[in-house]
């Protein structure tokens, strides 16, 4: 059933055939856009505006699909749909991502078309898109776009140069300013061509980035869960640098989403990477983790906030930069080459899943599997053991 015959049709069929008809800045590709949402279940619109891009997402979705729409400004004046969620934020806020699906059909990006906003949309948007999405991104034919300051034709080359850095190839569609349509990989199998060798260039400058949405929440759980339990039932150790938390290290589950997000933490950091070893903490009130760095195999790591029971899940990063995780969200970051703490912790406990990786072909590729092949399987040991060379 299309999104035509779902609730409210005729309101929904005649805004849609109006949208089409009456002149906008993008109504000659409404229904480029009603086609892709027909082909999915979920899209994540970036940009709203008076809702002529919503309209159409509507329109075409089938009677199960989700869309969710992102502005800084209000909700347009549109019916409700019990399929459409609208979220007032910033679509770089992490506490804005967080509230998006971990996947998606079709991102569109239609905001400020400022050439470093549009850069750093993709670069945080990618990895929600399912292999053999799309990314649609409106207006890569202006020129020079009101109020922004920049190079010409910002969204054309932050599109341009995000394929050239991926692998990812796209296509540019004329009239009503130009809609860029970038093709994501149709399977994860073309994973290493997708990503340049060279580690994404930001979180090479920052250290570290955030990355919300990790886990998605019932995930999440399952591991704060199993962390409780392993507390309780006394199979967790103390180690010498949190004396008072508990922990497990390199369990069947934690190495399980240590594989599992492997392309995930890839499409963040840029660069190919092999799994070294998974780590999980509870804290307890009052705990904390002083100023430190990691060992070599920590080169790109992974902390994910699992739950918690009061208080704040940050970790912190100079000078004195607090990164606040909801559940599921997490931070990627340089474990061997930044420092890193834990404030105390004021809450009754909180969970935290480590994963670390090194680049594969890098300074520390040696470090894989941290030393212990027999962990997995040999046919991952041997996929592994391919990428390192």
């Amino acid at each position: 059933m299309s999104g035509a015959e779902t609730i409210e049709t005729t309101t929904l069929a005649e805004r849609y055939r109006r949208a089409c008809e009456t002149w906008s800045d993008i109504h000659e590709h409404l229904p480029l856009l009603a086609e892709l949402a027909a082909k999915g279940d979920v899209v994540v619109e970036l940009g709203v505006r008076t809702g002529f891009s919503t309209v159409a997402w509507l329109y075409g979705l089938p009677e199960h699909g989700r869309l969710f729409s992102v502005d800084i400004a209000p909700r347009p004046d549109l019916p409700d749909d019990p399929r459409w969620t609208f979220i007032r934020g910033d679509d770089t806020d992490p506490d804005t991502i967080a509230q998006l699906p971990a996947r998606a059909d079709v991102v569109f990006i239609d905001t400020s078309h400022d050439y470093h906003h549009t850069v750093r949309e993709l670069e945080l948007y990618r990895w929600i898109v399912k292999p053999g999405g799309v990314i649609v991104c409106h207006d890569t034919d202006l020129e020079h776009p009101n109020g922004i300051v920049g190079p010409a034709y910002p969204v054309r080359r932050a599109i341009a140069e995000f394929c050239a850095s991926t692998g990812w190839r796209w296509e540019n569609r004329r009239n009503c300013f130009g809609l860029g349509i970038i093709h994501a990989p149709e399977t994860t199998a073309a994973r290493s061509d997708c990503y340049s060798d060279a580690m994404n260039p930001e979180l090479r400058a920052r250290r570290w980035l955030p990355a919300a949405g990790l886990l998605e929440p019932a995930v999440a759980r399952v591991v704060w869960k199993t962390l409780l339990l392993a507390q309780w039932r006394g199979e967790c150790f103390r180690d010498n640098h949190v004396p008072t938390a508990a922990a497990i290290t390199n369990a069947a589950l934690t190495d399980a989403l240590l594989l599992e997000l492997r392309p995930r933490i890839e499409a963040i950091a840029g660069c190919r990477l092999v799994p070294t070893y998974s780590y999980a903490r509870l804290y307890f009130h009052g705990d904390a983790f002083i100023r430190h760095s990691d060992r070599a195999s920590c080169e790109v790591s992974v902390s994910i906030n699992v739950g918690r029971d009061g208080g704040t899940a940050s970790l912190w990063f100079p000078p004195d930069t607090e990164v606040a995780m909801g559940e599921g969200d997490g931070v990627v970051y340089l474990g061997c080459e930044t420092d890193h703490w834990r404030e105390r912790f004021v809450g009754h406990a909180m969970g935290q899943l480590l994963l670390h990786y090194v680049v594969a072909g890098g300074a520390h590729a040696a470090e894989y599997f941290d030393g212990n092949r027999d962990r997995f399987p040999p046919s991952i040991v041997a996929g592994a053991e391919a990428d390192e060379m």
